[in-house]
């Protein structure tokens, strides 16, 4: 029983930690269309992201249960939570003090800070983490230096508010440059690589290789890695150049998003089936080309089309399974 317990707080975990993603990844995508204020989306992007990593990275390391390591990892979602809300919710007051933070400010800065090294640690391990800590040491007795003859690089040092209202307060520390790359480029092309992933394209640049190093035939790879990828790459493009598919980019209502996203799906499967020639079995040529023809039905804005566009798909696989059906007794 124990370890069935294990095992089912493990699994809703990471498929908690997989909501938070999609969620940070959607958050990254409408920032691309939408108006965020800087300060607020780095803030809200390292909450979410935050939240993310104490739940696919367990405390202690490698531990996927029991209750000091959950109870460690939801305290510290709880205060990262408290910590960076408090920077939304107090949002115009707060952007005005960073030179003079409050007791709250200080307190919520210090947790802030160590959430960020603790999830640092345990996604990268202890030299990065441990490289920042000794530069926050430095700025804080940097006037020591000079006591112990190394006063090329002594400072006057820094107090812990100064230190604190920079790294948590401002857009210099904590919510600087790395924060705002990451969150408005490195995302995207993160999201950009797993669609690649997922749509074939890795494959093909694998396969293609392989064929090259192994002496295949680097041509005849490319044609049938192409046979499978091309929907996947074509389909969404194609509804981009009409005003009404820009819900595969999210713009529009939420009816509107939902409907150009489903078309786009059944494009790309209908696309894919004809090019590859195979369902459940062999598809034939006449098939092949109705499904075509459905395709391109889909991508017309005229809702009638979209509607042929269906029934001919439909048919055609309703039709192939009962002929595979029929085949199989």
């Amino acid at each position: 029983m124990p370890r069935r317990r294990k095992e089912i707080t493990s699994r809703v975990r990471e498929r908690a930690g997989d909501v938070l993603a999609f969620v940070l990844s959607v958050y990254a995508l409408y920032w691309v269309i939408g108006i965020v204020d800087p300060q607020v989306y780095r803030v809200s992007f390292l909450l979410i992201a935050l939240a993310a990593t104490f739940l696919v990275y367990p405390f202690p390391s490698g531990a996927r249960s029991g209750v000091i390591g959950a109870t460690i990892d939801g305290l510290c979602i709880v205060l990262a939570v408290a910590a960076l809300m408090w920077p939304i919710v107090d949002f115009d007051a707060f952007v005005l003090r960073a030179a003079t933070p409050t007791t709250l400010d200080l307190i919520l800065g210090a947790i802030t800070t160590l959430l960020v090294l603790d999830a640092t640690r345990r996604t990268t391990g202890w030299i990065l983490p441990a490289t920042a800590a000794l530069f926050l040491v430095y700025a804080l007795f940097g006037n020591v230096l000079d006591q112990i003859g190394l006063s090329l690089i002594a400072h006057r040092g820094y107090s812990v508010p100064r230190i604190l209202g920079t790294l948590y307060m401002t857009l210099e520390g904590i919510f600087g440059v790395p924060l705002d790359v990451t969150a408005t480029y490195i995302v995207l092309f993160t999201i950009y690589g797993a669609v690649l992933e997922h749509s074939g394209a890795g494959k093909f640049f694998i396969d293609w290789a392989a064929a090259a190093i192994t002496g295949g035939n680097p041509f005849r790879t490319t044609m049938l890695s192409w046979k499978y990828v091309t929907p996947a790459f074509l389909v969404p493009f194609v509804f981009t150049l009409s005003p009404g598919g820009g819900g595969v980019l999210l713009q529009g209502s939420v009816l509107h998003v939902v409907t150009t996203s489903v078309m786009a799906v059944l494009g790309i499967a209908a696309l894919s089936v004809s090019i590859s020639g195979w369902l459940r079995h062999r598809v034939r040529i006449i098939e092949r080309a109705l499904l075509v023809a459905a395709a391109v039905l889909m991508f017309l804005p005229q809702p009638l089309a979209k509607l042929v566009g269906i029934a001919m798909a439909a048919v055609v696989v309703v039709r192939h399974w009962k002929t595979s059906a029929a085949a199989n007794v």
